[in-house]
């Protein structure tokens, strides 16, 4: 477990080492200084856009629309120097009416005498440009004046951030700092021939549902941040990614942590929990260790070199079979599984579900989590691991890796570029790559009816949508002390796949210290029901109840 927790302990470092440069990045990357920037620019100075490649998201119809491009806008300046007192007083009330700038912002430009270069206010829609030139006419010449210069634009703004980036500045040099701009930069601004444009597996419908329910979530349950993934479990196309806190790439300078550019999707990892049984289960059933129908006694704890595990509320189950330790989430049931399977079988299993690796997404600064607990062969860090306890993963590669049961057993690399458009007319479409067979299709078929219960039967009802067959698995994970043991703060998860026996997607969703709420089976099922039904909906996938026959995996419970 302390080899797990490390990764939170560098990260919590990163953070705050962070503070210490941040003041740095901002005023040399973020705000390069204007005494820079004029020796750069004349009244008609031009930022050069033009051949930079636009970005786009799609609709179900493959209808495209544009999440980046560039536009023209306008940046007035000022040379305080040539302005007196009475003309000051004038610009000031001018300025601000057609700029909806307050009058003080303004006279605080004015005031600085010491500069001969003051921008006033930059990316003013270009439609402004005739009414300055008039309201120009009555200063002179050499106080205030209009630059007219290409910029990135994100006219959905907020939408997809953390996916998109955004174009910052390098020293002098316009280039993607994070996001797609970055994984990107040299396909979209290839200087010769023309970037090429980017379109995105991203689905306009499903990205915007997903923000609203983070949205929701966030507001409800008073979290300081999380984050939902929405994925083709056939080909591994991300069809939305959203994540809380967020930011505006318009106006990315105004962010006042620069933490927030991070993408937890890719980039933050955590203790999963019990969204770590389906793994465990699988493994077990993969091998032949155990089966669905294999029972044992709990007695609501377990003890391995030392520690205590225990049930989640110290319950008490008595005997039980493997269906039901996943509908009821029972820890000793991880435990009595994992054991069976062996330490390093499950180990080879979590690798193969591609555990402690980086998934491949196209997309920067992806991290592997940390499974390395596994090594120590300690029956205490395997008995924990079997309920997501002592290892770490991000978002992303869980979502993956659950793909994988609801694929068939095939594992998937994720993706969120579909096609390049290059301006000759070109294409360049990424393709699907399967990694590997993680388990057989037979166990595949069998842990997805398993987790039809979950939500069927187990504590996860409230995830239910009339009509169809949900799969799905709640987790409530404790978070680390960095000094040792555990929080009281815990992260909620819940991830899901519909229709089960044949999905057309796969969600997770993740909620960092909810508030006044205990288990996620109460914090985000309910949500997640309404968020699956609006998407089932979207595609127009017809209920699948009684139209399809469950698998025949002798599910039956006696």
């Amino acid at each position: 477990m302390k080899r797990a927790r490390l990764i939170v302990l560098v990260f919590i470092f990163f953070l705050s080492g962070g503070a210490i440069i941040a003041r740095l990045f901002f005023i040399q990357i973020l705000h390069p200084s204007l005494s820079e920037r004029s020796g750069q620019m004349t009244q008609n100075s031009v930022q050069d856009f033009s051949k930079r490649g636009d970005i786009f998201i799609q609709d179900k119809d493959g209808n495209l629309y544009i999440l980046a491009t560039k536009k023209e806008f306008l940046r007035v300046f000022i040379n305080p120097l040539k302005i007196g007192s009475e003309k000051g007083r004038l610009l000031s009330e001018k300025l601000s009416g057609i700029l909806s700038i307050p009058q003080d912002v303004i006279d605080a430009h004015i005031a600085k005498k010491e500069n001969t270069y003051e921008v006033i206010a930059d990316k003013i829609d270009i439609e402004k440009k005739q009414k300055l030139k008039d309201m120009f006419k009555v200063f002179p010449s050499d106080a205030i004046g209009i630059e007219e210069y290409q910029d990135r634009f994100y006219p959905y703004g907020q939408m997809a951030a953390h996916a998109l980036g955004f174009v910052g500045f390098s020293g002098n040099e316009r280039e993607g700092l994070y996001g797609l701009e970055k994984y990107y930069e040299n396909v979209l601004a290839q200087k010769e021939d023309g970037g090429a444009s980017l379109v995105l597996s991203l689905d306009l419908t499903v990205q915007s549902q997903a923000e609203k329910l983070l949205g929701e979530l966030i507001k409800r349950w008073s979290s300081p941040s999380g984050s939902v993934i929405v994925m083709r479990p056939q080909d591994g196309a991300i069809l939305a990614m959203a994540a809380y806190p967020t930011f505006d790439p318009n106006s990315y300078s105004k962010v006042d942590n620069i933490s927030t550019f991070i993408n937890p999707v890719i980039q933050s990892v955590f203790e999963p929990g019990s969204i770590m049984k389906p793994f465990t289960l699988s493994s077990g059933i993969d091998t032949g260790a155990i089966t669905p129908q294999t029972t044992y006694i709990d007695t609501g704890a377990v003890q391995r070199n030392g520690y205590t595990i225990s049930n989640a509320g110290h319950r008490v189950f008595g005997k039980r079979n493997m269906i039901e330790v996943l509908q009821f989430s029972i820890n000793t049931g991880a435990v009595f599984a994992v054991e069976k399977v062996g330490g390093e079988r499950f180990l080879h299993y979590l690798e193969d579900f591609g555990f402690g690796a980086k998934t491949g997404v196209d997309l920067p600064g992806e991290v592997s989590g940390d499974i390395t607990n596994l090594d120590s062969k300690r029956a205490i860090n395997l008995a924990t691991a079997a309920f997501g306890q002592g290892i770490s993963a991000t978002p992303i590669q869980i979502l993956t890796a659950l793909s994988a049961i609801a694929n068939g057993g095939k594992l998937m690399k994720p993706f969120i570029v579909e096609r390049k458009l290059y301006p000759n007319g070109d294409q360049d479409i990424t393709r699907k790559q399967i990694v590997r067979q993680s388990i057989s299709a037979q166990t595949s078929a069998k842990l997805t009816a398993m987790m039809v219960e979950v939500i069927e039967k187990g504590y996860s009802k409230k995830a239910r949508v009339p009509g169809y067959s949900i799969a799905g698995k709640s987790g409530t994970a404790q978070i680390p002390d960095p000094k040792g043991g555990y929080l009281d703060q815990t992260i909620h998860s819940f991830v899901g796949f519909a229709p089960a026996y044949n999905p057309a997607f796969i969600v997770l969703v993740k909620l960092d210290e909810p508030l006044g709420i205990r288990f996620a089976s109460d914090s985000i099922a309910p949500y997640f029901s309404g968020f699956i039904q609006s998407i089932l909906n979207y595609y127009n996938i017809p209920p699948d109840k009684n139209a399809n026959a469950i698998p025949d995996s002798n599910l039956t419970i006696p």
